[in-house]
């Protein structure tokens, strides 16, 4: 073919099309590591609402259908994919008698001839609650109870102070609105001073995980509502907190906030 004008005709003609064919292949893969989020990561039985709902956020998960294994007192009641085709929601039943154990969804591709997806298993672990003599006391008019902002109360264990989060931001004492360091272990440390005050209560600012590029020091721009962030310490860390606190007789209160995340939230991402 010696015509440059239809060499350039047949190249514009068939362009688009590859472009195509690429980006559709692209928008059909598997998942890479099969599930990215599952909230909340596991669940617990006993409860007076049998009700259940389950965010799950993998790729493409419009593309699959969803079926939950058999397992006694538990159905799998609804699935309700979003907009993002990337999240769906699980609503399930749990009846009162259900035992621990762990659910097992069986996920499969809805297209059999598409080589791009391929079936995998989600596993979700149903949990005994803790025994009533375990739960915590509520609180009364007689506790005193005491706020503290963590990153400014005390620095109990200096090598979390620059952890490696995706934003890292390095703790800086002289910064207004950057972190100072403060941690648990500095909460713990102090917590023979703060009974000494007549304190019975304290009420942190939220520790859950806010990797933010900046000003996230206050707690308040959450990116994981259940994982402490690495900066304050461990999800075991904040148990021996607790733990340590019950034996002195004091409570925690848990600041959670259900109604806003941090814009690096993975739900705000995808």
């Amino acid at each position: 073919m010696d015509n440059p004008n239809m060499k350039k005709y047949i190249l514009s003609a068939l362009l688009p099309l590859a472009i195509t064919a690429n980006s559709l292949s692209a928008s059909i893969l598997p998942p890479k590591k099969n599930v990215y989020h599952v909230a909340p990561p596991s669940w617990f039985i006993g409860f007076q609402n049998p009700q259940l709902e389950i965010i799950l956020h993998a790729e493409n998960i419009n593309l699959y259908n969803i079926v939950l294994n058999p397992y006694d007192g538990v159905s799998l009641d609804t699935i309700l994919q979003s907009a993002n085709r990337h999240v769906c929601y699980l609503k399930l039943n749990i009846s009162p008698k259900t035992l621990p154990g762990q659910l097992e969804f069986s996920i499969t591709p809805k297209e059999k001839r598409s080589k791009a997806q391929s079936p995998f298993t989600l596993k979700y672990e149903l949990k005994n609650k803790r025994s009533k003599d375990l739960q915590a006391p509520g609180l009364t008019p007689n506790d005193v109870t005491y706020l503290i902002f963590p990153d400014r109360f005390s620095n109990g264990e200096s090598d979390n102070d620059n952890a490696d989060m995706q934003y890292r931001v390095k703790v800086d004492r002289g910064g207004l609105k950057s972190r100072h360091g403060g941690d648990l272990a500095g909460v713990k440390s102090k917590l023979d001073y703060l009974k000494d005050l007549g304190i019975s209560a304290l009420w942190l600012n939220p520790v859950q995980t806010n990797d933010q590029p900046e000003e996230s020091f206050h707690g308040y721009a959450i990116t994981d509502n259940y994982e402490i962030d690495p900066r304050f310490g461990s999800n075991k860390e904040y148990v021996d907190l607790v733990t340590e606190m019950r034996k002195r007789n004091m409570k925690m209160i848990m600041d959670i906030i259900p109604n806003h995340v941090g814009d690096k939230h993975w739900m705000n991402q995808y």
